[in-house]
């Protein structure tokens, strides 16, 4: 079913244009490096496709190239494809580049009591936006207090919301040191879209009087976002 149009602007939903054909089934056999690299590839493109039809008002070619989606498995094909691309023995999830950046920044020593150990020290807090896996890189790191979403949650720990749905932070308990979007961006196929995102992920971040850094890096597809805490 497609979209009427608008008149006026908001944000759009991350699951709008997605396939409604999902379900909890685990994948059977395990995708080749090929197979889920095209996967991904193809689901995006066709999105894109899908929303470029959309705004043009060929609702028919939208409607044809929502249906091919759905074929070729929709959003349950991709996170499968997407959590094989991420495991052990593809060379892991792309938070660990995230944790490299961390480090570079020097938050391990910011949060230095709480990368000790000590159940006292003050974490970092990081939201991660379409999560896979709560046993990531990020996940080892002790100073970090990650709080994981998805659209299609795949594991207990992950809660099933969608990004440009949550409630905007009013306090600072509410809000993120760290915001990681992984793929979840680049899957947003217009520039509005994408626009719109980046906005709601400032809104969810600290801000503070100090003097401090906003780090934005495109890595693997990736958008990462983080303050840097003074020591």
């Amino acid at each position: 079913m497609v979209a009427a149009k608008r008149k006026g602007k908001k944000p759009g939903l991350l699951s709008h244009g997605r396939s409604p054909h999902i379900t909890n089934k685990k994948p059977t056999a395990s995708l080749s490096a090929k197979a889920t690299a095209t996967i991904i590839r193809t689901h995006h493109q066709l999105q894109k496709a899908h929303a470029q039809a959309i705004k043009s008002g060929d609702y028919a070619k939208a409607t044809a190239i929502q249906k091919q989606i759905d074929e070729q498995g929709g959003l349950e094909k991709y996170q499968v494809a997407s959590i094989t691309g991420q495991s052990s023995e593809r060379g892991g999830d792309s938070s660990r580049v995230l944790v490299d950046w961390l480090q570079e920044l020097k938050l391990p020593s910011a949060y230095r009591k709480a990368e000790d150990g000590d159940a006292g020290g003050k974490k970092c807090r990081l939201l991660e936006v379409g999560a896979l896996s709560t046993e990531n890189a990020c996940s080892k790191r002790r100073y970090l207090e990650v709080e994981r979403i998805d659209l299609h949650s795949q594991a207990p720990g992950i809660l099933q919301q969608d990004f440009m749905q949550r409630a905007l932070a009013k306090t600072d308990e509410e809000r993120f040191d760290i915001i990681s979007l992984s793929l979840v961006l680049n899957y947003v196929p217009d520039a509005e879209g994408r626009g719109e995102m980046l906005k709601r992920t400032s809104w969810a971040m600290f801000y503070s009087g100090r003097k401090s850094l906003q780090s934005y890096a495109i890595n693997f597809g990736s958008w990462e976002a983080g303050r840097k805490v003074e020591p």
